[in-house]
């Protein structure tokens, strides 16, 4: 199968006063029709940038994209032809102009046949599920229902290349899941997308492949599977301490099999959560022993169970990691 997307190499630089900042470094990777590809990474990790250059939005330093079978980097105009983008947000329509209104315009710049213009309006508005709000005011929309709005207008003229950019970003989780469910439906059509985002709930609910940049570079590739298996972790244990624990950082990490110990809030308490390379049950007995040793009384509730993405994102993306 022809991937609809193909990068290899690309790297883009920004100048800076004494020298040249690497935002995305040697990446390469291919998106398949009806795949969703999720790329992840801590802010600053380049996934925007890398978006923005696959969108022939900005011209890569180095490095080679093909989108639908087109040079991207030198027929950039040809190759938006096969690109629908979502990259979200308060901005991006007329806000008075009504819903039908906003995407006519914007699918006659997508060079949708004039005759066809009104039926592709129906199409999209029917996919996204908001036929009700044709006539309305842009600015009258809820923020999940101008995500979607979003998501029709990146769908007008039916690009084989979708890139959405956070789609469920801000949202509430029953919008968010309807969002979900409206992307995995787009992927079943054929329709290939790249796609970023902070929640490896929806990345493992999602995505067919995984990418995981750090420092501008990919660190992690493949399955959901692949990348949990990539951090190389047995086991996390979780702890909720009160919110007056003082945890000895540096006898924990000394506790055999342990990699990596990170906290954070968790209501009026925080939960700690210790990740294991090699996990046995007197270590992890050793490391209850130093949590309690300041306070006794500090550890609230103490559980193990089996890694996840998420546990796999945080231990890989950690500072310390490279």
């Amino acid at each position: 199968m022809n991937a609809v997307c193909y990068a290899e190499g690309l790297t883009r630089t920004f100048p800076s006063a004494k020298t040249e900042i690497k935002a995305v470094d040697n990446v390469s990777f291919s998106v398949e029709p009806g795949e969703i590809l999720a790329i992840v990474g801590l802010n600053g990790a380049g996934k925007t940038t890398l978006l923005r250059m696959c969108a022939t939005l900005l011209e890569p330093t180095s490095g080679t994209l093909h989108i639908d079978g087109i040079d991207a980097r030198s027929h950039p105009y040809r190759a938006r032809r096969s690109i629908g983008l979502s990259f979200g947000g308060d901005r991006g329509f007329y806000p008075k102009a009504s819903v039908s209104e906003n995407l006519l315009f914007f699918a006659d710049l997508a060079a949708v046949p004039h005759r066809e213009l009104r039926s592709e309006v129906s199409r999209v508005l029917s996919l996204v599920n908001l036929e009700a709000k044709a006539s309305s005011a842009a600015n009258t929309l809820s923020r999940g229902q101008y995500q979607r709005l979003h998501i029709a207008r990146a769908l007008l003229g039916e690009p084989k290349f979708v890139i959405l950019d956070e789609p469920t970003s801000g949202l509430d989780p029953n919008v968010a899941l309807r969002l979900r469910s409206l992307i995995a439906s787009i992927a079943a059509t054929g329709t290939a997308i790249l796609m970023s985002s902070h929640s490896m709930e929806e990345v493992a609910e999602l995505a067919t492949r995984v990418l995981l940049m750090r420092s501008s570079r990919i660190i992690a590739r493949g399955s959901v599977a692949d990348i949990v298996t990539a951090a190389g972790l047995k086991q996390v244990s979780e702890t909720v301490l009160g919110a007056k624990a003082q945890p000895d950082y540096d006898s924990l990490l000394k506790v055999e099999g342990i990699s990596y110990v990170h906290r954070r809030p968790h209501g009026s308490r925080w939960l700690l959560s210790a990740y294991w390379s090699d996990y046995c049950e007197q270590a992890e007995k050793q490391y209850l022993s130093i949590l309690r040793t300041p306070l006794p009384q500090s550890v609230a509730l103490h559980s193990h169970r089996e890694p996840d993405l998420q546990d796999a994102f945080l231990f890989l993306s950690r500072e310390d990691a490279e």
